[in-house]
């Protein structure tokens, strides 16, 4: 099917590896484009309502440059079928409002492939830069391997009620908190399905061409848990503020990665935060709330569930 002039901006190199051959007659295509959820494009809205932070703040992003790609599909009916793509995408996910190519499957057997996964993947130069993309930003995802390059602003919702209360130090006035996330997440989502569906995966048309969605969420560092499927968390981003130790109005990851021991409960209460379920464990610094939390973010065609894992 023809892309919208949106889409069909990046050409990305196609390089599939099937390992099971097609050779009939009853096959069609498959096309997988990266995503953004809307809470990366606009921000994150201060309010009570699901999706607001509830702590009287906003947030908004400048940055959200990811690195994604290996897009696997498998069938459990026929365990010997795979179809694997090697491309790698790296991307500004706040210049993607209606998705770009990620990958597409040419000749797939027009079954349902019910088993889907893609990962987060640390680039080499060979991997394709978006035009979103800054030239210095690439080469530095590229060479220290960072799947995430994140930096945005963390503002009051209502003018001179926001404070920082560094752990061991005073509390101060704080208007905004800039923030900076330069972090190498190698991850795996898998097992990925569509909102509501009764099964998992997608369907491939006979000689047609289905379009399927990695849809990448970007409120999951302000939740106050980790998240297990439905939605049973708040926002918050007072952590963030309260993150700046050295007073300077911006927070990066290794002033989180200094906030360790009897410190991290000050930065997450046990009245407000639930560490338990992280994919990184020992807990040990304000920085592994974050690499948790960037490595559960991936969905499937919007609100859709994977699971979620770290890559060694």
């Amino acid at each position: 099917m023809p892309l919208s002039p949106r889409t069909a901006r990046v050409l990305l190199p196609l390089a599939l590896l099937s390992l099971e051959g097609c050779g009939s007659a009853d096959t069609g295509d498959a096309l997988v484009l990266l995503e953004s959820e809307e809470s990366i494009v606009s921000g994150i809205a201060s309010g009570t309502d699901l999706e607001n932070i509830r702590d009287g703040w906003y947030v908004t992003f400048d940055k959200y440059v990811v690195s994604v790609g290996n897009v696997t599909l498998e069938r459990s009916t026929n365990p010997s079928a795979l179809e694997a793509s090697t491309d790698v995408v790296v991307v500004d996910l706040t210049a993607v409002t209606n998705g770009i190519p990620l990958t597409r499957f040419v000749g797939l057997d027009a079954v349902r492939w019910d088993r889907v996964s893609y990962e987060l993947v640390p680039p080499t130069d060979a991997a394709a830069q978006d035009p979103s993309v800054d030239p210095s930003d690439f080469a530095d995802m590229v060479a220290n391997g960072w799947t995430y390059l994140i930096e945005g602003t963390v503002e009051e919702a209502e003018v001179g009620t926001g404070e920082s209360c560094p752990p061991g130090g005073a509390c101060i006035p704080a208007t905004s908190m800039g923030f900076r996330f330069a972090m190498s997440v190698p991850g795996r989502f898998s097992s990925c399905e569509s909102e509501g569906a009764a099964q998992g995966g997608f369907a491939v048309p006979k000689g047609g061409e289905t379009t399927q969605s990695a849809t990448f969420h970007g409120d999951h560092v302000f939740f106050d848990a980790f998240p297990g499927g439905a939605e049973v968390v708040s926002r918050r981003a007072q952590w963030l503020v309260n993150a700046d130790v050295d007073g300077n109005a911006f927070v990066d990851s290794s002033e989180l990665a200094g906030i360790v021991g009897s410190d991290l409960p000050l930065l997450f209460p046990a009245s407000d935060y639930n560490l338990s379920g992280s994919p990184v464990l020992p807990f040990d610094s304000a920085d592994d709330w974050v690499t948790g939390q960037l490595a559960t973010q991936g969905h499937w065609n919007g609100e859709g569930e994977c699971l979620w894992a770290l890559v060694p």
